[in-house]
C-alpha cells in the first residue's frame, strides 16, 4: 500500500510542483502583506487621518506576520528543492552502482567475512539515506495534524527494515557489513533493546569465526609479503583488525605488517640510493615506532643516511647550477649557488662556488640577461 505522504504528493503533481506552489504562496505573502500596508496607509492618509503610534504598530505589526509567513513558506520552498537535487543526485549515484557494479570498494570492504556477500552495507545504507530523505521531504508536505503520526509510523518500519538487514548479515556470517549496519543504526536510533540483542550476537559471531578468519588473513598476508606485495598484506591484515576488532592478535597483526611495510619501504630506498627517500622514511618510522628492534638498528644507520642524503642534494645542486649556466641562465645560477654555500658551507662544492659566483656576476653585469 502506498504511504499517505506519496498520495497527498501525487494529488498535488509531485514534489516539483508542489516546491513551485510553495514558492509562489511566499511571493504572494511578501507582496500582499506590502500592498496590504500600502493600501492601509493610503486610506488613512486620505480621509486625513493622522498617523497615530497605535496606526504605525498595526502597520509594523501586519509587516513581521506577513514576512514572517512569507520567509517561512519561501524558507520551505528551498528545503523541498534541496532535497529533492539531493534525492535525484543519490538516486543517480545509486544507479551508476548498479550499472559498473559495486567495484573494488565493497571488495575490500567484504574481505574477512567469513561466507560471499549478499546486498553489501554501501548499498543498504545509501538505500536507507534516500528513503530518509524522500520520507523527510513527504512529511514536510502532509498537514500539521499528521506529519507526528506518520512520522513515529516511519521511523518505527525503518527500524524493522534495519533489524532484518543486521539480522541477515549475521545469518549469512558477514560480520563487517552486520557492525556497520549496527553502527548505523545507533547513529540514527540510538540504543534500543533490539539493537543490543543485535549486538551481543554480533559478538558471539565474532567469536565463533575469528580464529578461522586470523588463520585465512595470515596466510594470505605472509603470501603476498613473500612476493613483495606489502601493500595487499596490509589491506587484508587492515581488513581482519576492522572485522574483529575485539581481537587482540588481529590488531597485532595490522600493526606489524603495517609497520614491516614502513621498514621494507627504507630498504628500497637503500638498495636504489635514494638517500633522500630513505633518510625521510627512515626518520619517519623511528618517530613512529620508538621502541622496537627496527628502530634500533635504524638509529645506527641514521648518521650514513643523513651524510648520503646530502651529497645527493648537493651534487644535485650543482648539476642544476651546470645546466643554468649551460643554458646561460646566470641569475638563476647565481641564486642555487649561494643557497648551497648557505646550506652546506663547508662542503667541497660551496668552496668552489665561491670563486665562481663573482664570474657570473660578471656577465650578468656585462648584459647577458638571465632566462627567468
Amino acid at each position: 500500500m502506498d504511504r499517505p505522504t506519496q498520495r497527498f504528493s501525487r494529488q498535488f503533481g509531485g514534489p516539483l510542483l508542489v516546491t513551485a506552489l510553495v514558492q509562489i504562496l511566499g511571493v504572494c505573502a511578501l507582496v500582499a502583506t506590502a500592498l496590504g500596508v500600502l493600501w492601509r496607509l493610503w486610506v488613512n492618509v486620505s480621509a486625513g487621518h493622522p498617523v497615530s503610534a497605535d496606526f504605525a504598530l498595526g502597520l509594523v505589526g501586519i509587516l513581521v506576520l506577513g514576512a514572517t509567513g512569507g520567509g517561512l513558506l519561501l524558507g520551505l520552498a528551498a528545503l523541498l528543492r534541496y532535497l529533492e537535487g539531493l534525492i535525484r543526485s543519490l538516486q543517480s549515484l545509486d544507479r551508476e552502482r548498479r550499472h559498473l557494479g559495486e567495484g573494488a570498494f565493497d571488495e575490500m570492504q567484504a574481505a574477512g567475512d567469513s561466507s560471499a556477500p549478499g546486498a553489501t552495507p554501501t548499498r543498504i545504507l545509501l538505500a536507507d539515506m534516500l528513503a530518509a530523505l524522500e520520507e523527510m521531504r513527504d512529511i514536510s508536505l502532509l498537514p500539521e495534524s499528521d506529519r507526528q503520526e506518520v512520522s513515529q509510523r516511519m521511523v518505527a518500519q525503518q527500524q524493522q527494515r534495519l533489524n532484518i538487514q543486521i539480522r541477515a548479515a549475521i545469518e549469512d556470517h558477514r560480520l563487517r557489513g552486520a557492525r556497520q549496519l549496527l553502527d548505523h543504526g545507533i547513529a540514527r536510533f540510538g540504543a534500543t533493546p533490539d539493537l543490543d540483542l543485535l549486538s551481543k550476537d554480533i559478538d558471539a559471531l565474532d567469536a565463533s569465526t575469528e580464529p578461522l578468519d586470523y588463520a585465512r588473513a595470515l596466510a594470505k598476508a605472509e603470501e603476498f609479503i613473500r612476493t613483495g606485495e606489502w601493500g595487499a598484506a596490509e589491506r587484508i591484515t587492515k581488513a581482519q583488525a576492522t572485522g574483529h576488532p575485539q581481537s587482540q592478535r588481529s590488531r597485532q597483526l595490522c600493526e606489524t605488517t603495517s609497520r614491516g611495510r614502513r621498514y621494507a619501504l627504507i630498504q628500497e630506498y637503500t638498495t636504489k640510493r635514494s638517500w633522500t627517500e630513505a633518510l625521510a622514511a627512515a626518520e619517519e618510522f623511528v618517530a613512529t615506532y620508538p621502541n622496537t628492534l627496527e628502530t634500533k638498528g635504524l638509529n645506527s644507520q641514521l648518521g650514513t643516511l643523513r651524510s648520503n642524503a646530502e651529497i645527493q642534494r648537493r651534487k644535485q645542486y650543482e648539476t642544476l647550477i651546470h645546466d643554468h649556466i649551460k643554458k646561460r641562465r646566470f641569475g638563476d645560477a647565481i641564486r642555487l649557488a649561494r643557497t648551497v654555500i648557505d646550506n652546506f658551507p663547508s662542503s667541497p662544492q660551496a668552496q668552489a662556488l665561491k670563486k665562481q659566483i663573482p664570474l657570473l656576476e660578471r656577465k650578468v653585469g656585462q648584459g647577458v640577461l638571465s632566462a627567468e
